[in-house]
């Protein structure tokens, strides 16, 4: 399957068939994740296809995984037409194996302290997927790019950035140290004692301080640059020529203070962008997708700040 598949989809959470297409949240935002798991119709249930009559394409005993389930998979992989078969025969084998495995041990014992345990995680999976699908339905995608029109339209941005790290499993209190560190050093710049770049070439725990912090030209519809986070590029294409931006940017990083040094005006119309290595295609809806999931996992991110019942403790110093 493609490497780029997960720029079609959302994080692969809770309980399906294909189980191993799924991996749990981990406490941080997801760099990656395969396409959204075939989901099992239970007993007595029915899917709702979206234009015709659904069937089940397999069963063991009463469980079903239905034709809109497999088709809706395949479509949401991203992978080639040539590689479809192939990741059918995967898909179903997984399937008919994650249903024989329920049937299998149906009646056998649970560790019941590690069954709640797993209870409490797949709740929490559930309730993130249910948040995220919430907020990218078609009428807020399109709310997305109606509103933010140069994100997709080709228009280029240089801007160039400081990084003041602090990871994600820092403790709150050192969290909140790094964080006020970074306010500080935004209001020296903004007051004129020193430039911007001078601050990233001394204080920017980032490869980018050897050039003052230049980052170069970026798209924001080409997601294909690792180095740079989904939300810094949103900050980034947000933000006036000559300006810094407004807010201190969050990432797994750390924290970053972004300054925008010059624009290229795209041609108004929203584009699809291609991976020049698979030849994948991906839409403006889909990337818009990909841009409100990345602004709510940083609030999840942002958590550890800004909610008093949500202090980060480490205990590795």
């Amino acid at each position: 399957m493609s490497n780029r598949t997960s720029l079609l989809v959302a994080l692969a959470l809770g309980l399906g068939v294909l189980a191993l297409f799924s991996p749990a949240v981990q406490g941080q935002a997801p760099a990656a994740s395969r396409p959204a798991p075939i989901t099992m119709t239970p007993p007595g249930a029915t899917s709702q296809p979206a234009t015709k009559p659904d069937e089940p394409v397999l069963a063991v005993g009463d469980r079903k995984v239905m034709r809109s389930e497999l088709d809706s998979y395949l479509a949401n992989s991203g992978a080639p037409a040539y590689q479809r078969d192939q990741l059918k025969d995967e898909a179903m084998t997984q399937a008919a194996f994650r249903l024989l495995s329920i049937e299998a041990v149906k009646d056998r014992p649970v560790d019941e302290d590690a069954f709640k345990k797993e209870m409490e995680r797949v709740r929490a999976d559930l309730a993130l997927a249910k948040w995220f699908k919430d907020e990218t339905t078609t009428q807020k995608l399109d709310d997305f790019l109606a509103k933010y029109p140069q994100f997709f339209d080709g228009t280029r941005v240089k801007f160039s950035q400081i990084l003041i790290a602090c990871p994600l499993y820092a403790s709150t209190v050192d969290q909140k140290a790094k964080l006020q560190e970074t306010k500080n050093l935004r209001q020296r710049i903004s007051s004129g004692q020193l430039t911007f770049e001078e601050a990233a070439t001394t204080y920017s725990a980032h490869d980018s301080k050897k050039a003052g912090g230049d980052m170069d030209w970026i798209e924001f519809i080409n997601p294909s640059r690792a180095d740079i986070d989904m939300v810094t590029a949103i900050a980034v294409f947000s933000t006036p020529k000559g300006q810094l931006a407004p807010n201190v940017i969050r990432t797994s990083k750390g924290f970053h203070l972004i300054k925008v040094t010059d624009v290229q005006p795209g041609d108004g119309k929203a584009k699809n962008w291609q991976d020049p290595k698979t030849g994948q295609i991906v839409p403006p809806p889909a990337l818009a997708g990909l841009a409100i999931r990345s602004v709510l996992q940083n609030e999840i991110m942002q958590s550890a700040i800004n909610m008093s019942n949500c202090a980060v403790t480490n205990y590795t110093k």
